[in-house]
């Protein structure tokens, strides 16, 4: 007698059912995973006109080491001098107050606490062209956040940005309201629906995000004396999506579609970390394609302003 011979062996129909149906089960996971990861965002793209193309911009460029340091010595210049007016604003007498300005912009420590972190840190690690959140991920790909029940998580840092409001427009977390488009407040305890404007006034008159995420319109201001002035308008002057488009893919349904990773790559971290960001730099480019979207400041100057 065998002994490694089951008495009772399992009977092969049964067997070939179990095959039957973990084949099937594999195939429904993986035929899910393909729905979600590109027929659902290419059925949205049809559905809502979405344009996902590749992103440039024009004041981003390489600087040689030379043209860098000419930067950031004007920018550690105007920043001592600042620092030393606000110190010495209490002075009278002009004389005294030029006196002190002339000696503290000296001291070294007065110059390392007026100095911007970054232009040293660009420096060191040879950065000499900014590129977006790329750049900044070199160093911060991950940080550390506290949530409001006091638990500390470490996330990544684009996909966290990339799910805030200052992004998305919208947010389900408590504690943070607006006026919904009938005039009452959203996101409270009566209404707990997500705080967006995806239907709500936004950016341009009578528009919501999507029709107003970036427009040019024609305008007769006042001091053009009757002339037409193009302006640049809508929700992405502030808002720090710079694609064709505001954050649908984390705002609609069906669930959560993969953000593109052209839409990360338009992150605007410096409109809000950067204080030498020039807001002229945020004006309405449209393509050969009629598309519209956000230009924003990635010059080097900018860039190495973060505090």
């Amino acid at each position: 007698m065998n002994d490694s011979a089951s008495p009772n062996p399992t009977p092969f129909w049964k067997r070939r059912r179990f095959l039957v149906i973990t084949a099937v089960a594999v195939a429904v996971l993986l035929l899910g995973g393909v729905i979600h990861r590109i027929v659902v965002p290419w059925g949205f793209e049809q559905y809502t006109g979405v344009v996902n193309e590749e992103l440039t911009y024009p004041n981003s460029v390489p600087v040689t080491p030379n043209e860098f340091e000419a930067i950031a010595a004007e920018l550690i210049h105007d920043a001592l001098f600042a620092r030393a007016m606000s110190s010495t604003a209490t002075e009278t007498d002009s004389f005294t107050r030029q006196t002190r300005i002339q000696m503290i912009t000296q001291t070294p420590s007065f110059r390392r606490e007026a100095e911007y972190p970054h232009i040293r840190y660009f420096r060191e690690a040879g950065i000499r062209q900014y590129e977006g959140p790329q750049t900044c991920a070199q160093c911060h790909e991950t940080m550390t956040v506290q949530h409001a029940n006091g638990r500390v998580e470490e996330v990544n840092t684009i996909a966290d940005v990339m799910n805030t409001v200052h992004y998305k427009f919208q947010s389900m977390e408590g504690g943070f309201t607006t006026y919904g488009y009938d005039g009452r407040q959203v996101n409270t305890d009566s209404r707990p629906i997500p705080v967006g404007k995806i239907d709500r006034a936004c950016g341009v008159p009578g528009s919501f995000s999507w029709t107003g995420w970036a427009a040019l319109i024609e305008t007769k201001p006042e001091h053009a004396g009757g002339e037409i002035v193009t302006r640049s308008e809508g929700c992405g002057q502030c808002h720090i999506g710079g694609g064709f488009h505001p954050a649908t893919e984390n705002m609609m349904p069906p669930g959560v579609i993969p953000t593109p990773t052209v839409a990360e790559k338009g992150l605007d971290c410096l409109i809000c970390h950067a204080a030498e960001y020039d807001m002229n730099q945020r004006y309405v480019i449209e393509d050969e394609h009629g598309h519209m979207r956000w230009n924003q400041d990635r010059s080097i100057r900018a860039a190495i302003t973060v505090g």
